[in-house]
């Protein structure tokens, strides 16, 4: 039960279109993956300070698990510059040794915690398909945006029972799913529908061939020997994505998220940091051309809070009152009842001066 909402709410009807559908688009960061017994950002950091003292040691100095990747990044961009030659005459080698030793036991480590257990699938099944089933009742495409790097949106596509098809930018090409940016697809027979996925971080299965193609190998393993397989594609949580580092894939997949964003009326937010700034900027524009987010996470926000009350003071009321904040992890009866709450009343709930930011 949702015992956690803020003291009573004005309520409007959100316009006409409600009645007759809306684009409504779920973002699924890692608190989302809270049920299947995955950590939360914040518990990330605390599993990954036991891999080993020197990571211990280098995320305590950080205050989140962004701003420590962030330094990874940032260091690891400095040691491919000219500066980096004149400065590591005067640096101990052995220490840039040891952060390439701790990225690649930080690598490992993502890979096992994150990594999909079929047990894990009724769970999934259980949350998706009320929210799918929403999403279709407003007759709009199912669509996913997800930080995430597990397999939980495609293992539930894949079960036939749910008479859906992933589609996420990978298409068969020489025998294997190769990355083609392709996002279009009609609905098939029998009733089976589209779920659209961006995976904006990558995902455990996805990696590079022998051609320096993006494949999708369907098997969440970092080291797994295959022909003409090579290096893994995800990317670390830090606060800001550079695409010339990241690729011409990732700048892709960016892109296409955002024209996909705009494309929505309301999106459901469910335990995403609002850390990552390029990603947060585009909700900042979402929220400012009047749609509608529904975030549903027991934190507070704090990243989202930061960047609205910067904001000149004419927008940031334009803005707050586009966010409702419900602050509830997500399980099978926070989503039923979240969704009852919008069929039944028809209205986006509209937030007073006691729950706004």
């Amino acid at each position: 039960m949702l015992t956690s909402y803020p003291a009573p709410m004005d309520i409007f009807i959100f316009h006409d279109k409600w009645a007759n559908g809306m684009n409504v688009a779920l973002f699924l960061g890692a608190g989302a993956s809270v049920p299947y017994g995955k950590p939360t950002i914040e518990q990330l950091k605390v599993i990954l300070s036991k891999e080993s003292d020197d990571i211990k040691d280098f995320l305590s100095y950080y205050p989140s698990i962004e701003h420590a990747l962030t330094a990874i990044n940032d260091i690891n961009k400095f040691n491919k510059t000219e500066g980096a030659k004149w400065r590591n005459r005067e640096v101990d080698p052995q220490k840039y040794s040891s952060l390439e030793i701790m990225d690649a036991d930080l690598h490992r480590a993502i890979y096992r915690i994150c990594s999909w257990r079929r047990d894990c699938n009724k769970i999934a099944a259980n949350i998706f398909s009320p929210i799918f089933g929403f999403v279709q009742e407003q007759g709009s495409e199912i669509t996913v945006f997800t930080t995430n790097y597990d397999r939980s949106v495609e293992e539930y596509c894949a079960q036939p029972q749910h008479k859906i098809r992933c589609v996420d930018g990978f298409s068969p090409r020489s025998g294997r799913y190769a990355w083609s940016g392709d996002y279009t697809g009609s609905n098939g027979s029998d009733g089976e529908r589209n779920v659209f996925l961006y995976k904006l971080h990558g995902s455990l299965d996805w990696k590079f061939d022998g051609k320096n193609r993006l494949i999708k190998i369907n098997i969440e393993d970092s080291y797994m020997a295959l022909p003409n397989v090579g290096q893994d594609f995800i990317i670390y949580p830090t606060l800001e994505k550079n695409s010339a580092e990241s690729g011409k894939v990732f700048a892709e997949i960016f892109g296409k998220f955002s024209a996909r964003l705009k494309m929505q009326d309301v999106c459901v937010v469910v335990g995403f940091s609002f850390q990552d700034e390029q990603i947060k900027k585009r909700f900042i524009e979402f929220l400012d051309a009047g749609k509608k987010l529904i975030i549903i996470d027991p934190s507070k926000n704090t990243g989202l809070q930061k960047t609205i009350k910067a904001l000149p003071k004419d927008k940031r009321e334009r803005v707050t009152q586009n966010v409702h904040h419900i602050k509830e992890k997500l399980s099978v009866r926070a989503v039923n009842c979240i969704i009852n709450k919008i069929r039944d009343s028809e209205f986006i709930r509209k937030i007073d001066n006691s729950s706004r930011f």
